[in-house]
């Protein structure tokens, strides 16, 4: 009777996931608005890229969908493009998959702790919480646009042996780059301390300013591993394609925690025609670069406007008020166009963040922020004359 007993007041599977403080975590769903024009997840949509990747799939054999996927002749093109050993390589679904798979890996295991800025990958702070590991952070400072770096380096200099830093370089939320003499000195400090410093350098391929090389050959440098995606500068998001870069005893140690075949044979495909047109898709990140410009320079010219630099696909734009921000939301969404609201982020103030897109695309969205300034003005001006 007793153990009949203890087996009924023992909690049930469902009952103990009910009651799991995971539950305290946000599910992620993507949203998006039917027939409106996304400029809010900085896709990369190009009539280059998609002629590229419709060349792809029209020559991928239906056979090959039969078979598991092999990611061998992507790592070779990319460790020849990188000079490095496919050794260095691991290919994942995605650089959400790289961030899953870093936690588990590097986390409970090695009672890892996490140091990042505080403006990050959205993710990486759920998935340093479903692992335990302690999240520290580093602060945006918006008076500079920047980070700061010597925070990022007092935090894990405290946790000699078990910090593993993570930076976004261009950042995601807010376009900004970390110096190549900033990187340069992180490194060099992580390293020192025994620590890893993970760079996410998914918006890389647009950068027009100082790119940090690194270390001379990055899969030779035991604390520096970097990410990068084919999400944003090959225009695939929807393949879900990434890779990390590393020192090969850390690739390899990273290697069983991954999924078997976590590419697709599709997608896998995909990265591997655009690979071997690399001087298209390198032309395509230089018009995305002088769009940017165009764009940043028309938007900073609106009143109550400010435009913020950014190294990605991407311009972050200051209102003056909030009120502002909603007028812009607003004008946007009635010509079809949705942006990302950066204002729930917490540090960043009134701020909307516009996808670049073809130039007809930006021209609209740059006419409803004006109407939204125009509007602003009006209002303001009636509230003042009622003064």
């Amino acid at each position: 009777m007793k153990a009949a007993s203890a087996v009924r007041t023992r909690p049930t599977m469902l009952e103990a996931v009910a009651a799991s403080p995971v539950q305290a975590l946000r599910t992620y769903r993507r949203r998006r608005v039917p027939g409106a024009v996304n400029l809010a997840s900085n896709e990369l949509r190009h009539p280059v890229l998609e002629r590229l990747a419709g060349e792809a799939l029209s020559d991928l054999p239906a056979a090959d969908l039969a078979g598991y996927p092999s990611g061998t002749a992507v790592t070779r093109l990319l460790a020849d493009r990188l000079r490095t050993s496919p050794e260095s390589l691991l290919l994942v679904a995605g650089s959400d998959d790289a961030y899953r798979l870093l936690t588990e890996a590097l986390g409970p295991t090695l009672g890892a702790a996490a140091v990042t800025q505080q403006l990050n990958y959205q993710s990486l702070p759920d998935y340093a919480r479903l692992r335990g590991l302690e999240l520290l952070t580093a602060p945006y400072l918006p008076q500079r646009h920047a980070f700061d770096t010597a925070e990022l380096i007092r935090l894990q200099a405290a946790r000699p042996g078990r910090a593993v830093v993570w930076l976004s370089n261009p950042n995601g939320p807010t376009g900004a780059v970390h110096t190549p003499e900033e990187l340069e000195n992180l490194c060099a400090t992580v390293a020192a301390a025994g620590n890893l410093l993970v760079v996410d350098e998914v918006y890389r391929d647009f950068q027009d300013g100082p790119r940090w090389a690194g270390p001379a050959r990055t899969g030779h440098h035991r604390h520096l591993l970097r990410l990068r995606s084919f999400s944003k500068g090959y225009g695939l998001a929807g393949a879900r394609l990434g890779y990390l870069h590393g020192h090969p005893d850390l690739i390899s140690y990273l290697a069983r925690w991954n999924t078997p075949g976590p590419v697709s044979v599709t997608a896998l495909h995909l990265a591997a025609h655009l690979l071997r047109h690399g001087d298209e898709v390198a032309a395509v990140h230089r018009e995305v670069a002088a769009d940017r410009a165009w764009f940043a320079t028309a938007a900073d010219a609106l009143p109550g406007f400010t435009a913020l630099p950014s190294q990605g696909n991407f311009v972050a734009v200051r209102a003056g008020t909030d009120q502002l921000v909603r007028r812009g939301l607003d004008a946007l969404a009635e010509e079809g166009i949705t942006v990302r609201d950066l204002r729930p982020l917490g540090v960043m103030g009134p701020v909307l963040r516009v996808g670049m897109a073809q130039r007809p695309v930006l021209r609209r969205a740059l006419t409803a922020l004006s109407q939204a300034a125009d509007d602003q003005a009006t209002r303001d001006g009636a509230g003042a004359g009622r003064e």
